[in-house]
């Protein structure tokens, strides 16, 4: 999460005559989006900020927007969001680039990706990136680890006149699954409750709604427990909440293939780190340590049968009309039962 190149600029105020926001953290694309366009326009920004999205891209009016020309004002500012590359025709995508290359220097460009994933085998993102590199920016947003969450959420409770304790902050990223956006949110409820004190653990989980993969560890841990009763009280509060069911089961089967992996990886002598480092828990630590926690006494051969089930259930879902609340509550008792019979491994 280093953006010390972007920060600097902003900070000073010379500002690069294009910028590349994408990546995998959308958050940070738009956040950066804005505090470039507000140093590059701090007043006048009816007149010189023009903001284009995949709904109002028009190649004719982009081109007006960058060669107009400031008024009353430094320069302008051309912010442009969303605009996959992939959708442009051969002759637009030819003149968009050429657009971006020959801008002037009175004006500032800047694209920000916050919902449109960057595809490493694009050609035009290939040559998108080149061209922001060659004249000015490219920065790429990969999801923050714990550590720079953690440090990220101190920073937000102080802005908001408040602390965060280290248990807190690791509660907060679990309960918002890593999600930014939400995180940003949820601090400034908790710094008002806080009241310019600490915000403590006991906070979070009074004041902050569990997204649905925290959700689902809960009922995994309940299934795993042989607490059927509890478990199927968190699948209906699932569908309370209007989880759709496809959505309920994807998850459930990533917290079961979490399960799975740390049960081979303690097997193999492996850990966190290891798990860290084979697959994409990058900002979701926090799923490695729940299933390294979880997998004790969890022979691989029952994780393999309920990795079964839990195919089946996909195929039930996605290829016949039964009743989706009632087969999931069917997996529940299914997992639950497998459990108690003690599958060897």
């Amino acid at each position: 999460m280093s953006t010390r190149e972007l920060d600097s600029q902003i900070k000073s105020g010379q500002l690069a005559r294009l910028y590349l926001l994408y990546g995998e953290e959308g958050y940070l694309a738009a956040h950066y989006a804005r505090a470039l366009s507000e140093r590059a326009i701090p007043s006048v920004r009816e007149f010189n900020l023009h903001r284009f999205s995949a709904d109002t891209f028009d190649l004719s009016k982009l081109s007006a927007a960058v060669e107009h020309l400031p008024l009353m004002a430094e320069r302008t500012c051309v912010v442009l969001q969303d605009i996959d590359p992939d959708t442009l025709k051969a002759k637009e995508w030819k003149e968009f680039l050429a657009l971006l290359a020959d801008a002037p220097a009175s004006c500032v460009l800047v694209l920000a990706f916050t919902h449109v994933s960057y595809d490493k085998k694009s050609a035009h993102w290939k040559a998108l990136i080149e061209l922001a590199k060659k004249s000015g920016v490219a920065e790429q947003f990969a999801v923050p680890t714990k550590r720079e969450l953690e440090k990220w959420l101190a920073k937000r409770a102080r802005g908001a006149g408040a602390s965060i304790s280290a248990a807190a902050a690791d509660a907060l990223a679990e309960a918002c699954g890593a999600d930014m956006n939400r995180m940003a949110a949820e601090m400034e409820k908790l710094a008002a409750y806080a009241a310019g004190g600490e915000i403590g653990r006991e906070a979070v989980d009074a004041l902050v709604h569990k997204n649905i993969e925290c959700s689902i560890y809960d009922l995994a841990r309940a299934v795993l427990a042989g607490r059927l009763p509890a478990a199927l009280e968190t699948l209906g509060g699932l569908f309370d909440r209007k989880e759709e069911p496809v959505v309920i089961l994807s998850a459930l089967s990533q917290a079961f293939c979490d399960l799975y992996r740390a049960a081979v990886a303690v097997s193999a002598g492996k850990g966190q780190a290891d798990l860290a480092a084979d697959f994409p828990y990058r900002g979701r630590e926090f799923r490695i340590r729940n299933a390294l926690r979880d997998c004790r006494g969890l022979s691989e051969g029952y994780l393999r049968a309920a990795l079964d089930r839990l195919l089946a259930a996909d195929h039930q879902l996605k290829s016949s009309g039964a009743d989706s609340r009632l087969a999931l509550e069917r997996l529940c008792v299914d997992l639950t039962h497998l459990r108690k019979r003690g599958i060897a491994g």
